[in-house]
């Protein structure tokens, strides 16, 4: 048995390819790596980032991958043959996050510059700058045809931004204000002030959020709002739309919970947690609402009842966030308490607890397959978790999981000049 190490700093995001035996990690040291499960090998890009890697995402249909650093740039990567195919250089700032667009024609990306830029993926050029400073826009084409359009607007550093589903707009968050952009003509469509919490749903053109004192939903293809919730918006700080965007919860500061409709805008039930939330999900069929408690507990809910379902208690720090098995039928929760937790959610027990990190675990990912888990910690390593008695998704009380990774010959990926390179690396435990 073994573990994934190499890393020189914390690890802050880890995933499986959508459809191959491999990890990618990105980590503070400045590397992104891939690792090769079925051949126990590790793949690492050697020559790093001059600053940390602030995210590492896949393109939707899987064959690129895109990362940002705090070095202000962005490299996109030939998933398979691991070659950099372009280097998007622009930001003054830390990028905070970058994505692809519904299509996989373009990517955003958006910094501490308070800038949004919109990148071609073909040619690596930039097509927009969105620039986030004041309510003045300005139209600028420069010399050498890269920058098409700079845009005001924000005053505060952008903390996330979405495109709609036709990939015609982009909707930008900044702290207290929202604002809709038409991608074609770089036009601010829309602005939003004093507004907070606010969602996107899953068709990419209505809006959630909190404004003055009531919670809106906004179409942003007619700019009209659709629907008001009466509530005291003040008190509410946390949202969260159900996976079908039929319903959303709001959660108050007096720890009251309340259910909508988001069709007719009544509310449909409301109860009392017993410690303030410090996040909300809804599980993948969307009946049970699952909140994380500043109490270290985690609450299950029915959607339909309005009655709780379960409380799971047995971590002893923050809870950093949970998995649902591909059935629904288990829950796998990691905390800073170091511990990765599988619960059986109709009986509420906690049937394994995984342990050998030794720090705080960041974040784990389930195989598309259900049989594997990978997480990884401010420890430095990832580890891959597996059950002898088959998958995690179906172990029981009486299974093994433990970390199943024997380490091997690690392969360097250099990211200058795009160059495929043998290196001896960590030595077999």
């Amino acid at each position: 048995m073994g573990l994934l190490e190499g890393h020189l700093d914390s690890i802050i995001n880890v995933e499986f390819f959508p459809n191959e035996s491999k990890i990618l990690s990105c980590s503070d040291d400045g590397n992104t790596r891939i690792w090769d499960i079925s051949l126990e090998r590790k793949i690492q890009l050697t020559e790093k980032y001059l600053d940390k890697i602030t995210k590492v995402k896949f393109s939707p249909d899987g064959s690129k991958i895109v990362s940002s650093s705090r070095d202000k740039t962005i490299r996109l990567w030939d998933a398979q043959s691991g070659r950099q195919i372009h280097v998007f250089e622009g930001h003054s700032g830390y990028i905070n996050e970058v994505l692809f667009s519904p299509d996989c024609s373009k990517i955003v990306s958006y910094s501490e510059d308070k800038t949004i830029r919109i990148w071609d993926l073909l040619s690596g050029k930039q097509l927009q700058l969105l620039k986030h400073s004041d309510r003045i826009k300005d139209i600028l084409l420069s010399s050498d045809g890269k920058q098409l359009q700079l845009l005001k607007g924000h005053s505060k550093i952008v903390n996330q931004v979405q495109f709609s589903s036709d990939g015609s707009k982009i909707v930008s968050f900044a702290h207290d204000e929202i604002r809709i952009w038409d991608i074609s003509s770089g036009i601010q469509i829309q602005l939003f002030n004093g507004v907070s919490n606010a969602q996107l749903l899953s068709d990419g053109y209505r809006i959630l959020f909190c404004l003055h004192n009531a919670i809106a939903l906004w179409d942003t293809l007619s700019n009209k709002q659709i629907q008001i919730f009466e509530e005291n918006a003040t008190s509410v700080y946390r949202i969260q739309i159900s996976p079908d965007d039929s319903k959303f919860v709001s959660c108050s500061f007096d720890n009251t919970i309340r259910v909508w409709d988001i069709s007719s805008g009544k509310q449909i039930f409301s109860y009392t947690v017993s410690a303030s939330v410090t996040k909300v999900i809804f599980s993948p069929d969307g009946t049970t609402i699952v909140f994380f408690l500043t109490s270290k507990a985690i609450e299950l809910w029915n959607e339909l009842t309005g009655k709780q379902i379960q409380i799971l208690n047995r971590h002893s720090d923050c809870i950093n966030g949970i998995k649902y098995s591909l059935d629904s039928s288990k829950i796998i929760s990691y905390s800073d308490d170091k511990t990765i937790r599988i619960w059986d959610v109709s009986l509420g027990k906690q049937i394994q607890v995984l342990e050998g990190h030794n720090n705080h675990i960041n974040y784990i990912d389930l195989s598309p397959d259900g049989s594997k888990l990978v997480s990884c910690s401010d420890d430095k390593t990832i580890r891959l978790w597996g059950s002898d008695d088959g998958k995690i998704a179906d172990v029981t009380e009486t299974s093994v999981v433990d970390y199943i990774w024997k380490v091997g010959t690690q392969i360097g990926l250099s990211m200058k000049g795009s160059i495929w390179k043998n290196s001896k690396g960590l030595e077999d435990e």
